[in-house]
C-alpha cells in the first residue's frame, strides 16, 4: 500500500514540475502579438507568434510567417516606394494594404518589431475612395469574472488641417461580442460599458465611418467553486482512496 501511495505522490509531482516547466518556456518566449482583417472580418485574432532574428522581426517577415501559416499566398514586390505588398491573405487588389504597430501607422516592411509589440495588418475593404479607417479599442484582452462590466474606449486615427495624425473617439459605434450586439452603442468619448455574457470576441462598427475592426478578446472566468463543490469533490476523493484500500488488501 505504501508503495502504491509513493508511485502516486511522485506521478503528481513529476506533473507539476513539467507543468511549470512548460509554462515557464512559453512565458519566456519573445512574442509579437498580431491580428489580421482580410477587408471582411477579423480572421487572426491577438494571435503570438514568436520573435525571431532574420525572420520575424521585421514586418515583411512576420507577414510571410502567419500568411504561411494559414495557407495564404503572400508576395511582395519593389516599387517606387521600396518593398510593397502586391498580395495579402490571398487578395491581390492593387496594393491597397495598411498595418499598424501599437496603433500607430509603420513606414513600410522594413520596420523592425520586437518582443511585446502588437501588429495590426489588414486589406483594405474600399479600393476606390480608400476610406478605411483604422480603429482600436484602449484594451486589446480583458478578464473579467462572470456578471462583472467591461468598459471599453474605441478611438480612431484621423488627420488635421496640416495632416498630423490625431486621435479622435468613435461615437455611436455598433459593438458586439461574436456577431451580437451587446445593446449599447459608445458614447461622444467612444466610451462603451457592458456586462459579457461569454468568452469572445469583441468589435465595432459605424454608420459614419468605414472601420478597420477594432478587437479585443473578453476571457469570462468561471465562478470559483463553492463550498459545497469543494466538500463533495473531498469526499469523492476520500471514496475513491477507500476502494483503492480495501481491493490492496483483498488482495493481499
Amino acid at each position: 500500500m505504501k508503495k502504491i501511495i509513493s508511485i502516486v505522490i511522485l506521478a503528481v509531482m513529476l506533473l507539476s514540475v513539467s507543468g511549470i516547466a512548460v509554462f515557464a518556456a512559453a512565458a519566456q518566449t519573445p512574442s509579437v502579438t498580431i491580428t489580421v482583417s482580410d477587408g471582411k472580418e477579423i480572421v487572426v485574432a491577438n494571435e503570438k507568434v514568436a520573435v525571431e532574428d532574420g525572420k520575424t522581426d521585421t514586418l515583411g517577415g512576420l507577414f510571410k510567417v502567419i500568411n504561411e501559416k494559414y495557407g495564404k499566398k503572400f508576395e511582395t514586390a519593389q516599387t517606387e516606394y521600396g518593398e510593397s505588398i502586391t498580395c495579402f491573405w490571398g487578395i491581390e487588389n492593387g496594393g491597397s494594404y495598411g498595418y499598424y504597430i501599437n496603433d500607430q501607422m509603420a513606414m513600410g516592411l522594413a520596420d523592425k518589431v520586437k518582443a511585446g509589440d502588437r501588429v495590426y495588418a489588414f486589406v483594405f475593404s474600399d479600393t476606390t475612395g480608400w476610406s478605411d479607417t483604422y480603429s482600436y479599442f484602449d484594451l486589446k484582452e480583458v478578464t473579467v469574472k462572470k456578471g462583472e462590466a467591461v468598459t471599453l474606449t474605441l478611438s480612431h486615427l484621423g488627420f488635421d488641417e496640416s495632416w498630423n495624425t490625431v486621435v479622435l473617439p468613435v461615437e455611436k459605434a455598433n459593438v458586439t461580442l461574436d456577431g451580437v450586439a451587446v445593446n449599447a452603442q459608445t458614447d461622444a468619448a467612444g466610451k462603451i460599458t457592458f456586462t459579457p455574457a461569454k468568452s469572445g470576441l469583441v468589435t465595432a462598427t459605424s454608420d459614419t465611418l468605414t472601420l478597420v475592426p477594432p478587437i479585443c478578446v473578453v476571457t469570462v472566468e468561471a465562478p470559483f467553486p463553492t463550498a459545497g463543490v469543494i466538500i463533495a469533490v473531498c469526499i469523492a476523493v476520500v471514496v475513491v482512496a477507500a476502494v483503492v484500500i480495501v481491493i490492496v488488501k483483498k488482495k493481499k
